[in-house]
C-alpha cells in the first residue's frame, strides 16, 4: 500500500467496503480501481431505467442513489436506497437479455466508478470468487427485497381493509339515508292529509278562502286550517311551531289537532286558544311553542272574532283596495306559559273586503343580501288581486322573485278569506 498514491489509497478503501470485492487483495483492488472511469451525475438524474438495455454497473463513491420499481407510475415504490461502497446495475450484466430490473434515480449529486460489461467479464474470469461473492450479495438483496415485499403487501392489506370497512359504513349510512329519506317523505305526505285541499276548503256564497303552505324543508312547522263550526260558521287558523323538521311537524300535528278539537266544543276564539294552550303546556317536555291565529267567522253576517297568541296580527284590505288598520295588543306564544291570554278583536266584514293571514316566514323572507321582504312589500303584492287564490299566489310568487337565488329560511304560509 506504501507504493500507491493518495487517489489509489482512496479508491481501494472504498472497494473495500463494497461487499462484492471482500475476497480481492489491496493490489487487486487497486489495478481494478485504475481501470474504471470515473462518472459523476447531478441531483435528480436518471441513471438508467427498468427495462432498459444495460452494460454497464457502478459503484459509488459519494452521494446517494435511489432504485425504484414503476418509477413515474401510479404504483411506483422505493425499492432501496444505495450510498458510498454500494453498487447497483450488476443484474442486467447477469441476465442473458441483459435488460435492467428497476430506475436508478440520483438522490444527490454522486461520483460512480463504471464498470463495463467487458470489465465485469475479465474481473470474473480472473477472479473466479467473486461469482460467489456476487450470488451472496445477490441472496441478501433478494432477501431484502422480499421482506419489503412483504411488508408492501401487508400495507396494502391494510390498506384494502380499512377501504372495505369505509366502504360498508359508507354503505350502512346510504341505506340510513335512503330510509330516512322515505320516512321524510311519508311524513310529508301526511302531513299535506292534515291541511285543508282546495276541495275541502269551506264553501259559501258569501265568501271564498284560499291558502297556501311552502315548507323549507321535507317537513314543515307551519300549518292553516279552514273548517265548518254547524251550518253557519267557519273556523279559520294559521299556526306556526318554533323550530323546523321533524320534531316541528310533530308539534304541528299536535297543536293542529287540538285546536279542531277545542274549536267545535264552542267558547269563542279566545276560549279555543287558551284551551288549546293548557293542553300544550301539560304535554310539552321539549319546552316547544308555536305563534297561532285562530277566527270564527259568521257568514251571514260577516262579523269575524279572532285571538291571536304571538303571532304576526292579520292584514285586512277594504273593497276599494285600501289597507284598514286592524287592532291589535301584545300576546304570547302558545305552549310556555298556561296564564298567557291571546289578543282578543272582532269586526263586520264589509263587501269586498280581503282578510289575511300569514306567516313569519313571508315578512322575514331574505334575499342574497339579507334584506327581508317585509310587509310593505306583502301589501304591495297583495293589493291588486282580485280573488282569495290570486291573493296567496301573489305573495308567494312576490317572496320568490324577491328571494332569487336565496335559500328559503322558513315556512312560508298565507291564507286569504275575500267577502264576495
Amino acid at each position: 500500500m506504501d507504493a500507491l498514491t493518495e487517489a489509489t489509497t482512496d479508491i481501494v478503501k472504498l472497494l473495500s467496503r463494497v461487499p462484492l470485492f471482500v475476497s480481492l487483495t489491496d493490489a487487486q483492488r487497486a489495478q481494478l480501481g485504475n481501470s474504471l472511469q470515473h462518472v459523476s451525475f447531478a441531483q435528480g438524474t436518471v441513471l438508467f431505467g427498468e427495462g432498459e438495455h444495460g452494460d454497464t454497473f457502478y459503484v459509488v463513491m459519494s452521494g446517494r442513489l435511489a432504485v425504484h420499481k414503476a418509477f413515474g407510475s401510479s404504483d411506483q415504490r422505493l425499492l432501496a436506497e444505495r450510498g458510498p461502497g454500494d453498487f447497483v446495475g450488476e443484474v442486467s450484466l447477469l441476465n442473458p437479455d441483459g435488460l435492467r430490473t428497476a430506475t436508478v434515480v440520483a438522490q444527490t449529486d454522486v461520483l460512480l466508478l463504471e464498470l463495463t460489461r467487458a470489465n465485469f467479464d475479465a474481473l470474473l474470469h480472473s477472479h473466479p470468487a467473486l461469482a460467489y461473492d456476487m450470488l451472496r450479495v445477490q441472496s441478501a438483496r433478494l432477501t431484502e427485497s422480499h421482506a419489503a415485499a412483504v411488508r408492501d403487501l401487508h400495507e396494502k392489506n391494510q390498506r384494502l381493509a380499512q377501504a372495505y370497512h369505509d366502504l360498508q359504513a359508507a354503505q350502512e349510512k346510504l341505506i340510513a339515508q335512503e330510509a330516512l329519506a322515505r320516512e321524510l317523505k311519508l311524513a310529508a305526505e301526511i302531513q299535506a292529509s292534515i291541511l285543508p285541499t282546495p276541495e275541502t276548503m269551506p264553501d259559501a256564497p258569501e265568501i271564498a278562502i284560499s291558502a297556501r303552505m311552502i315548507p323549507a324543508e321535507e317537513v314543515g312547522g307551519d300549518f292553516f286550517d279552514a273548517f265548518w263550526l254547524g251550518t253557519d260558521r267557519i273556523g279559520l287558523a294559521v299556526g306556526d311551531v318554533s323550530g323546523k323538521g321533524m320534531p316541528a311537524a310533530l308539534f304541528m300535528a299536535l297543536t293542529s289537532s287540538l285546536l279542531r278539537a277545542e274549536a267545535r266544543r264552542g267558547g269563542g276564539p279566545g276560549e279555543v286558544v287558551q284551551r288549546v294552550n293548557a293542553h300544550l303546556c301539560e304535554r310539552n317536555p321539549a319546552g316547544m311553542f308555536a305563534t297561532l291565529i285562530y277566527a270564527e267567522l259568521d257568514v251571514h253576517t260577516r262579523e269575524l272574532a279572532w285571538a291571536r297568541a304571538g303571532h304576526p296580527p292579520p292584514l285586512l284590505r277594504d273593497g276599494a283596495g285600501d289597507w284598514m288598520d286592524v287592532p291589535q295588543t301584545s300576546s304570547l306564544p302558545i305552549g310556555l306559559y298556561e296564564a298567557a291570554l291571546p289578543d282578543e278583536h272582532s269586526l263586520i266584514l264589509q263587501s269586498g273586503a280581503l282578510w289575511m293571514l300569514y306567516s313569519d316566514g313571508v315578512t322575514e323572507a331574505m334575499n342574497a343580501n339579507h334584506d327581508q321582504f317585509h310587509e310593505a312589500r306583502l301589501r304591495d303584492a297583495v293589493r291588486p288581486a282580485p280573488t282569495a287564490d290570486n291573493a296567496c299566489q301573489a305573495v308567494l310568487d312576490s317572496v320568490a322573485a324577491f328571494r332569487g337565488d336565496a335559500p328559503q329560511s322558513d315556512d312560508l304560509t298565507v291564507l286569504a278569506l275575500l267577502v264576495r
